[in-house]
């Protein structure tokens, strides 16, 4: 990490003034105005003295810039390259506004489909636990009253042996989320789930696909507290250890949705967007982060379930972001109250830091609580680019849409109605482009 985030206090004027002159031998020459004016006098402002000005001035040109690459790509059809700056030239990161990512594009359009509450809930927790658009799209939408643990499987199986053929690997998530095995008395229970399962006939041969079996890693099956049953289930040749291409978690995820989907009608009736979090977060499996990633899918089609201009749950990126902009030494793991104190902070000078900068009223207008806290992850590894640090990064590379995820999968029985699913998702993009 940069060496200002570790003496963010120490920083004096002239020390703030040598690192924003070394800001904008970095920065390309089109991205600085008025370079000497903001040295001496636009950054010399009480009302902007908390933060690290010269990685404050990275994060929001990171902003403007990153905006402008989903304009010409995105909307405008551009060819590359999308702009001057050689380190999003080079290297992957998401889009300004959550909203307009790959995946969350997809599970938008797919939960503006759903009917009730109950179902919009239901699907907003499995699609982001899957977060990749090879599994969303075989799953496509669930509905809780008609649930089958078996189904659930099949179709991921499906996505994944689709991805592994097409792309040379296979998962069932992208891993973007740390999602923790389960442990403890949860695991006992959803153990001895998975066993009566394969004896009470919900994944008996004729539900599964022909062939398919629990594949593990050596060391999962080892574990002592799955040992026993795993062990009990390959002898009844349920179960294989492999190398790769697991799908352990996929059978754990659909027996959990069992016990998940007697909970939904409690969280369809939660007050407010404070109350609707704590009981996503309160779910087993699902952390912090992931909780707040869901609420924010569940507010872009409820709102009164969930605003992000209240609430951003801050994920470890974000807090290496704050860390970096303001000077003060952010805990590694702060109270909600301090780190939303500080996302407030941002979001309500935002329109000050760009007059300060220079830029004029960027054409997106407000960023949400919600875009300052994904600005805060994706700018805290622009920031560590920017100063040469060693943490290797994803080199870009195009992701595969949705519509394309789909084209793969036509024709295979466990996909259903995948063409009426591509054509109703192609068109909510090109309505979404439009507006």
């Amino acid at each position: 990490m940069y060496a200002t985030s570790q003496a963010n206090n120490t920083f004096g004027c002239t020390s703030q003034t040598r690192l924003l002159q070394r800001t904008h031998s970095i920065l390309p020459r089109d991205a600085v105005f008025g370079f000497s004016a903001m040295a001496e006098t636009r950054f010399s402002d009480d009302d902007l003295k908390e933060f690290n000005l010269p990685n404050l001035h990275l994060a929001f040109h990171f902003a403007y810039e990153r905006y402008e690459i989903y304009v010409k790509k995105e909307k405008e059809r551009q060819p590359p390259p999308w702009t001057t700056d050689q380190i999003l030239q080079k290297y992957r990161f998401c889009n300004l506004h959550r909203e307009h990512d790959n995946v969350s594009r997809t599970i938008i359009g797919y939960l503006r489909r759903c009917k009730s509450r109950t179902a919009l809930i239901f699907n907003a927790i499995n699609f982001r636990r899957l977060n990749q658009n090879w599994t969303i799209g075989s799953l496509g939408l669930s509905d809780p009253k008609h649930y089958s643990p078996a189904d659930f499987v099949n179709r991921l199986e499906t996505g994944m042996r689709c991805q592994l053929q097409c792309e040379g690997k296979g998962t069932f998530n992208d891993g973007a989320y740390v999602i923790p095995p389960p442990s403890g008395a949860r695991l006992l229970l959803l153990l001895n789930m998975l066993e009566e399962s394969f004896t009470n006939g919900i994944f008996s041969a004729k539900n599964l696909i022909p062939g398919l079996k629990i594949r593990v890693s050596r060391k999962t099956f080892e574990q002592r507290s799955n040992h026993s049953v795993l062990q009990r289930l390959m002898e009844l040749g349920y179960v294989e250890v492999s190398k790769k291409f697991h799908n352990f978690k996929v059978f754990l995820f659909a027996l959990e949705n069992l016990l998940i989907i007697p909970q939904l009608d409690t969280l369809s009736k939660a007050r407010g967007t404070f109350g609707f979090y704590s009981k996503i977060r309160a779910l087993n499996g699902i952390g912090p982060f992931l909780a707040g990633q869901i609420c924010v899918d569940v507010g872009y089609i409820d709102k009164k379930l969930f605003d992000e201009n209240q609430l951003a749950p801050a994920g470890p990126g974000c807090m290496r972001g704050l860390n970096l902009l303001y000077n003060i030494d952010v805990p590694k793991n702060p109270n909600e109250k301090t780190e939303q104190r500080l996302l407030q902070n941002l979001r309500t000078k935002q329109f000050l830091i760009w007059t300060r900068l220079g830029y004029k009223r960027p054409s997106f207008g407000e960023m949400s609580l919600m875009t300052i806290e994904n600005l805060m992850c994706e700018a805290s590894k622009y920031i560590s680019l920017t100063h040469h640090s060693s943490r290797r990064r994803q080199k870009y590379r195009k992701r595969k849409s949705i519509e394309h995820v789909l084209t793969k999968l036509e024709g295979n029985s466990i996909a259903p109605k995948l063409e009426e699913d591509a054509r109703r998702l192609k068109k909510q993009r090109k309505e979404t482009e439009k507006g």
